[in-house]
């Protein structure tokens, strides 16, 4: 029999474990608030510090008082942060726990080389004490917490179109103002052109009003790549990305969120995808840059970053370029490798990521299986065909090819006239890829024939291919299209491709794709000839296309335009790049599912 003295100490125990428990639970919450507040606080102070660094000129003794500063406020970063992490550590895959304890590990290595607390050999002591990697980490450490507001934000059931567009704005202001830093130019710019500038690079367009060779130091050409980079690939998707790495625990909301952001069909694989698409990127810009730097003569100085800078521009459909004039220099006229290494680039840039990863797994799958012929005992993979890969590639292979025909049939007397077949031949070929989104250019454009303006228009309207790094309508709206008008023509009542028939919402997001598209770019062409009566209007259409198109070729040259028609271009590039259907969801409720249906009506229509 137990005695009723002993319930009582029980019960006092308990009562004192869960009052303890409920304490210490309180105090965890506490400390993880102050540790977030103190984050965020050194956060902006430390863009503050690197903003200051590299956009302004300083003295000796300023640098070493930044790069003291640097230390204090990195040493308060990664405790706040590790703080954070050990007082709310969620359960994750085995691969994401040991990353993130590999990069904090990393991280305490550098913060302790910092203070000279730990001493390396030589050579490595001295990479580890450049404060380019204390940046660096420091630079992606905080990028991991943003990735972590964004998750928050995820949580006001904001659409993913409002992401999508919203990261690209705020990168754009991001720009403008990095952009218009003192070490960024070597001459003031205006605002607007400073906006105009990081519009066109986020919107991966390359259209201009001030000369980048000469307007921008080697810092501001820096921040031109990173923009083009990260506007080419998304920030939402390097976002989503770090988010994965170090959180490792998405809800079922992020996944959905995730899937339309990169428009995939399985939520089990989105990471994976992730991967696929930062590993294409990488290995194709670096393969590219390696090819252009040594097809450029040695003599050409910053060989090197010339180089990076040319691939990434071309594989983003950017079209901007460190040569005067341009691609069409005469510098560059006759390195026909480093042309066709350009045009290559486009072309994988434009063929969008999701086809991309499938051709890699093509490959992937055809190598296993000539593998196992020579060495048999496993199973190869089964390759399974997508319908948008095929539509995407032919489409792509149709359009290059008349582009190609067109411009040697409308400029036989025209700029081709006197060259050699197989210089035409080339000229031809990069000058229809390079319209599709692309933009560079490399012979004078305001010298092409009609005919070769109206064809350039066409293929800019067209554009690139979804969940590419172009903008257009895109391929498969186009395919789409012609399909939809040969099926009604041969009076069927739907629409069929590679023996599958296609949604009815599909045709219809065709349609308003098309109409949306040619209403804003004819506002877009309307407003250009209002604020410009004395220019021709055929230059004003072709800059209107290629502003939406992102394409960035310009009869007009934009630099010649008043600031009201650049602000015009800068809304077309925006919407282009965003997409329209994408920007007006931002702001028109969707409608909910509707379980009942009219009575069908036949209208007249011709």
């Amino acid at each position: 029999m137990v005695r009723p003295g002993r319930y009582r100490r029980r019960e006092r125990f308990f009562k004192i474990w869960f009052v303890f428990g409920d304490f210490v639970k309180r105090l965890g919450q506490t400390i993880y608030a102050m540790a977030t507040a103190l984050f965020t606080l050194l956060a902006l102070l430390f863009l503050w510090l690197v903003i200051f660094h590299f956009g302004f000129y300083n003295t000796e003794i300023h640098t070493f008082n930044l790069f003291l500063f640097y230390r204090i406020v990195f040493t308060g970063l990664y405790i706040s942060a590790v703080f954070r992490i050990f007082l709310k550590n969620k359960p994750t895959k085995l691969i994401f726990s040991l990353l993130r304890f590999v990069y904090y590990v990393f991280g305490l290595i550098i913060l302790l080389n910092a203070y000279r607390l730990i001493i390396f050999p030589e050579d490595h002591g001295e990479l580890l004490s450049q404060p380019w990697v204390l940046i660096a980490y420091a630079m992606i450490l905080i990028l991991v917490e943003f990735s972590k507001l964004a998750h928050a934000i995820a949580q006001w059931n904001l659409s993913p179109a409002a992401l999508f567009s919203g990261s690209f704005l705020i990168l754009i202001l991001m720009g403008t103002f990095l952009l218009s830093m003192p070490k960024s130019v070597n001459q003031p710019i205006s605002f607007i052109d400073a906006l105009f500038t990081s519009t066109s690079a986020v919107c991966v367009t390359g259209l201009t009003v001030v000369d980048t060779v000469t307007t921008f130091t080697p810092h501001g050409h820096l921040i031109l790549m990173l923009l083009i980079q990260l506007g080419g690939l998304g920030i939402m998707t390097f976002t989503v990305f770090f988010a994965y790495v170090f959180t490792g625990s998405p809800t079922l909301k992020d996944r959905f969120l995730l899937r339309d952001l990169l428009s995939s069909n399985n939520l089990n694989s989105l990471f994976g995808l992730l991967l696929k698409i930062f590993i294409i990127t990488i290995l194709t810009e670096a393969s590219g840059a390696l090819i252009i730097f040594y097809s450029l003569p040695e003599s050409f100085p910053s060989r090197f970053f010339l180089a990076v800078f040319h691939s990434v521009s071309a594989f983003c459909n950017a079209g901007f370029s460190l040569f005067p004039s341009g691609l069409a220099n005469s510098e560059i006229a006759s390195l026909y490798l480093f042309q066709i290494t350009i045009a290559m680039l486009v072309i994988l840039g434009g063929l969008g990521f999701p086809v991309l990863v499938n051709v890699f797994s093509f490959f992937k799958t055809l190598s296993k299986k000539v593998l196992f012929k020579f060495f048999p005992g496993g199973n190869p993979d089964i390759y399974r065909s997508d319908i948008s890969t095929h539509i995407v590639l032919m489409t792509s292979f149709f359009l290059i090819l008349a582009g190609t025909i067109g411009y040697l049939v409308f400029e036989y007397k025209g700029t081709l006239q006197g060259q050699p077949f197989y210089q035409q031949i080339l000229q031809a070929f990069f000058a229809s890829v390079s319209a599709r989104t692309a933009g560079f250019n490399i012979v004078n454009i305001s010298q092409w024939t009609y005919p070769t303006v109206f064809m350039m228009i066409l293929l800019m309207w067209v554009g690139a291919s979804p969940n590419s790094t172009g903008g257009g309508i895109k391929t498969t709206t186009l395919a789409l299209a012609w399909v939809a008008i040969i099926d009604f023509l041969r009076g069927k009542n739907h629409v069929e491709i590679f023996y599958r028939q296609i949604a009815y919402e599909t045709i219809l997001r065709v349609v308003v794709i098309i109409m949306l598209s040619l209403i804003i770019i004819s506002i877009g062409f309307i407003s250009l000839m209002i604020l410009n009566p004395q220019r021709e209007p055929l230059s004003l259409l072709f800059e209107a296309f290629s502003a939406f198109g992102t394409v960035g070729l310009s009869i007009v040259d934009s630099s010649t335009l008043s600031p009201p028609s650049r602000v015009v271009l800068i809304a077309l590039m925006f919407i282009g790049r965003v997409g329209p259907v994408a920007l007006l969801n931002c702001f028109v409720r969707v409608a909910d599912h509707q379980y009942h249906q009219y009575p069908k009506q036949n209208l007249m229509i011709n």
